[in-house]
């Protein structure tokens, strides 16, 4: 079974309707299914996708679909009780139109696999280089599967590119060692001089002139890994 918000929307819906109606469930969906969900596929990688959402057609059309310009489906829940009532030709054809739409943007969204398959470790490294100054790493990769689209993401000073089968990673090299990046910045201040942050409470103890308000960015304190950070990677990342 292959959907697109399947598992949240379209197969709730239709279980409510045949309980309306006092049909049996079908047994091929109880117990359910190997069911691909090619919207919670796409919602593991959203940050990386240059889109404003993740609707159907704005992941197809990204993806290359080229669709024609038919009402959206919330339009075309008043055309199908019009045809209901009226029977028109023209309707009918308009809601197959729709519908063939959305299955031909599904068959273009499935192709999103291939990032899926890399970020689960189905490439091989080809190299890894440092810059002259040795302030950055290059690693070049080979992905096993084919990328739709050329892909770009910077974050945290590490650039990512993906083209094709090949994907190119630029990470920074700091003296200072590794950044530890707290999630809850709301609740930090960066202390400018320090490159660093420290809790808002504490924040009234240093003049406002040294520190700004954190952000995603550059929330984080800087520490040197040692011996039981290698040996208890797990642990220490959780």
């Amino acid at each position: 079974l292959i959907t697109f918000n399947g598992k949240k929307f379209d197969l709730p819906f239709l279980k409510s309707r045949f309980n309306q109606c006092n049909i049996s469930w079908p047994s091929i969906f109880d117990p359910e299914p190997s069911h691909t969900d090619y919207y919670r596929i796409a919602s593991h990688i959203k940050q990386l996708l240059p889109i404003s959402n993740l609707k159907l057609h704005t992941l197809a059309s990204f993806l290359g679909y080229k669709q024609t310009k038919t009402p959206s489906g919330r339009t075309l829940i008043k055309a199908y009780h019009k045809y209901i009532k009226e029977k028109d030709p023209a309707t009918l054809n308009l809601l197959f139109l729709h519908n063939k739409e959305d299955i031909e943007a599904l068959a273009y969204v499935t192709s999103i696999q291939a990032y899926l398959h890399f970020f689960k470790g189905d490439y091989n490294i080809q190299s890894i280089e440092y810059s002259k100054d040795n302030t950055q790493i290059f690693i070049c990769i080979e992905s096993s599967f084919n990328f739709p689209c050329h892909l770009s993401k910077s974050q945290h000073g590490i650039h990512m590119d993906l083209n094709g089968t090949n994907v190119q990673i630029a990470v920074p090299v700091y003296d200072q060692g590794l950044r530890f990046y707290y999630s809850d910045y709301k609740n930090y201040v960066y202390l400018i001089e320090e490159d660093s942050v420290l809790h808002k409470s504490m924040a009234t103890y240093i003049d406002k002139s040294h520190w700004i308000r954190a952000n995603a960015e550059n929330c984080y304190t800087w520490f040197v890994p040692d011996t039981d950070f290698f040996n208890d990677f797990i642990n220490y990342n959780s």
